[in-house]
């Protein structure tokens, strides 16, 4: 999609990976905020991958960002990658999505004072998004380098299909084995693999890239079971290919739906039963499953050569995640049922210093150091994740013990 849109890095990681790994925060907050009205989940949960993303995944994008330079120099025939950093970002654009996740934080934090948010609050978020959205497309249509159609080609390719496919047939990620599997290897894929084939089974491969007799087979099955996702997500009731990317989408938005109103109704049953608060849930469990996505596709895309679009994505996923989980389904309930209460405890406290220090840390260095960010601040990032959830499960002690 990036290709064809002719998107540069940092508007591709601002829109498509934000909207890829944000959605599954949007469909928590959905399911929490509908089904129990558990706002202090949804925002321990929003704070807690915004922390996550800002730290620990940014940290992962810069290692690998240093480690593919250091790959390609040790390459003779490569050669150097020139004077720019391993992980140099655009000034402008970074400086946007950064002030821009601030002014979130910020909005959202006011609208904790006062222990409630209304339709009003809610729809303001919206609007900032929209914004938000436009200066992007504004900035977008100004910039006329759109990099390698052979770069993005590689990109778009990576996900589904796996090293070694031959004409007219196909090899699976996750499904089959990959160029010499190591023990590890072999166990994380036995472990995977029913979830990779629930996966193929039901969302066809339908880029436009290497179609083939195996891809075409693949997709008339994955039809089939595209339908059965959907009907038991929601109930009863032009060109080909567009065609199945269009009910591709909604297979996986279906898919993620149903994840995640089983995993909200688990956390909520776990935490009745152990004594524990949906906030130190929120921050801990809840938030590192969502982000396992957002770990997996800006570290693979930020060895891939591409860290300019995956630092974007880093800054725009919690920022689509926080407005869009906020806004939407926080609207749609008050709209119905009035305000929704907000318990603004100490966790929360925390978690909004904490995203506040990792967002300004980040940029200082980032000023600092003309657009880089070096290898060292990722473990300084690393470091402050973990005096984060060290705090964390302390505030939730005390809560218990009092």
């Amino acid at each position: 999609m990036a290709k064809r849109l002719r998107l540069s890095d940092d508007v591709a990681g601002a829109t498509l990976m934000a909207l890829g790994n944000g959605a599954p925060d949007v469909f928590t907050a959905w399911n929490a905020i509908q089904n129990a009205a558990d706002f202090p989940l949804v925002l321990a949960e929003l704070l807690g991958a915004s922390i996550f993303i800002t730290t620990v995944v940014l940290g992962v994008v810069i290692l690998a960002a240093h480690g593919r330079a250091r790959a390609r120099r040790l390459d003779l025939q490569a050669g150097a990658d020139g004077d720019e950093a391993p992980c140099q970002v655009d000034a402008r654009p970074f400086a946007r999505d950064v002030s821009v996740l601030g002014l979130s934080i910020f909005a959202i934090s006011c609208c904790a004072l006062d222990r409630s948010i209304d339709v009003t609050e809610s729809a303001a978020l919206l609007g900032l998004y929209a914004c938000y959205v436009l200066a992007i497309v504004y900035a977008q249509r100004g910039d006329k380098d759109a990099g390698s159609d052979d770069e993005r080609d590689r990109v778009a390719a990576a996900p589904l299909l796996a090293a070694g496919d031959a004409p007219g047939g196909l090899r699976l990620r996750g499904v089959h084995w990959g160029e010499s599997p190591s023990a590890w290897d072999r166990v994380v894929h036995v472990a995977e693999w029913p979830f990779s084939a629930a996966r193929h089974a039901s969302i066809p491969p339908a880029t436009f890239d290497d179609w083939s007799e195996g891809r075409r087979r693949l997709a008339a099955c994955a039809v089939a079971g595209a339908v059965v996702v959907v009907v038991l997500d929601f109930g009863s009731g032009g060109d080909a290919r567009t065609a199945l990317v269009a009910l591709g989408f909604l297979a996986t938005v279906a898919w993620l739906d149903l994840l995640a109103s089983e995993t909200v109704a688990v956390l909520e049953s776990l935490g009745a039963a152990a004594g524990l608060s949906s906030a130190v849930l929120g921050v801990t469990a809840l938030a590192w499953g969502n982000c396992i996505g957002d770990l997996v596709a800006d570290g693979a895309v930020a060895r891939a050569g591409h860290a300019r679009m995956a630092v974007a994505s880093v800054f725009n996923s919690p920022l689509f995640s926080q407005i869009n989980a906020l806004g939407v389904p926080v609207a749609y309930y008050c709209y119905f049922h009035g305000p929704l209460r907000i318990a603004l405890d100490p966790q929360a406290v925390l978690s909004f210093a904490v995203v506040a220090a990792s967002i300004l840390a980040t940029a200082l260095v980032a000023r600092a150091n003309d657009g880089a960010l070096p290898r060292h601040h990722a473990f300084t990032l690393f470091g402050l994740y973990a005096a984060y959830v060290a705090a964390a499960v302390a505030v939730e002690l005390h809560r218990v013990s009092s």
